[in-house]
């Protein structure tokens, strides 16, 4: 976050005091702001083994997972615009404070002092951590056009309007559509799902999908255009490159993944609310043990190198370019 934290604290104290008392979420906002993650301790002590400094380092980071936790916790709970705009502020906190000690000479260290130990894993993912960060600068830009995009796309006081008579559908007698539901979510499945001529609902449903797209053009672009720059910066070619790498996945292997869930879908989208209607019900789902559900979800990987063995009675083997996990069930 770019502007000075200490005036954010002192924004939002003002604010929230009235009811701090009574509200545990502006209290929990008010932690936040204040939570900076102190590694003095393994700047201190150089005789620190490496289990030490690990663990001093967890220690330290604890609170830095749970802080994140709590904030997923309140979300439900943060219905007013100063609620919503604590945790925004908390969750921007936290970003910087991530970015400071994972950029900090102590974790670089850190780091260097783990790779040669059975810690290595821990060093590893401070890496990949370190290489998914963005400078300060450029993640408020793409922070900010990613707001614009939400912005839009919440947008729901919309109105319904036809140039073909056809496309209309009348309101029962007595009742106001408009005034019952204003929201356009709703409004436009409704009208899916009860309009007969195809050609009305593909208009109607072409129209809310671009409804926003002159506001959100620019900024989609802009957030590709940094996206690319980012994983350019790491030496991908692009940004499904760079999201997909730590998964030792690639585009054409997710495209192929994709392409076995899509192949069957023959429905529009505009007619698929129509032909959900006419589905029957499904019948009951059998019981299935958690051994034999991931047998089958782990067979439709094998083409992607995954295998997986069943290791009687409840266990199972899992390879992967020739490392292997073995799972117990209980």
């Amino acid at each position: 976050m770019l502007k000075s934290i200490s005036l954010v604290i002192l924004s939002f104290s003002l604010l929230a005091t009235a009811h701090a008392v009574a509200n545990p979420l502006a209290l929990f906002v008010e932690q936040c702001l204040l939570y900076q993650p102190d590694l003095t301790a393994l700047d201190s002590d150089n005789t620190l083994t490496a289990n030490q400094k690990a663990t001093e380092f967890e220690l330290q980071t604890l609170a830095l997972n749970n802080i994140n936790d709590r904030v997923q916790y309140y979300r439900p709970f943060a219905t007013d615009t100063l609620s919503k705009q604590g945790l925004l502020w908390c969750q921007l906190h936290l970003a910087d404070e991530l970015y400071e000690l994972l950029n900090a000479k102590t974790t670089k260290q850190l780091i260097d002092s783990l790779q040669t130990t059975p810690y290595q894993p821990l060093a590893e993912q401070l890496i990949h951590l370190q290489q998914s960060q963005w400078e300060l600068t450029a993640k408020s830009k793409l922070h900010s056009a990613q707001a614009a995009v939400t912005q839009a796309l919440a947008e729901r006081q919309l109105t319904m309007q036809f140039n073909d008579e056809q496309c209309k559908i009348t309101a029962p007698s007595g009742s106001n559509t408009q005034q019952e539901q204003p929201n356009i979510d709703i409004r436009i499945a409704k009208y899916l799902l009860v309009q007969p001529n195809e050609e009305c609902r593909k208009q109607a449903w072409f129209a809310y999908q671009t409804r926003a797209k002159s506001k959100i053009q620019s900024a989609i672009s802009f957030i590709h255009e940094l996206n690319q720059q980012q994983a350019q910066a790491q030496g991908y070619q692009n940004a499904a490159q760079l999201m997909l790498a730590p998964y030792d996945l690639s585009p054409a292997m997710l495209n192929m993944f994709l392409d076995t869930q899509t192949k069957q879908l023959t429905v529009a989208p505009w007619n698929m609310a129509q032909a959900l209607s006419h589905t029957q019900k499904a019948s009951a789902i059998k019981p299935i043990s958690a051994h034999d559900y991931l047998l089958v979800l782990l067979s439709k990987l094998t083409e992607f190198g995954i295998i997986a063995q069943s290791i009687p009675p409840i266990g199972l083997n899992i390879i992967h370019q020739h490392k292997r996990v073995k799972l117990k069930f209980k």
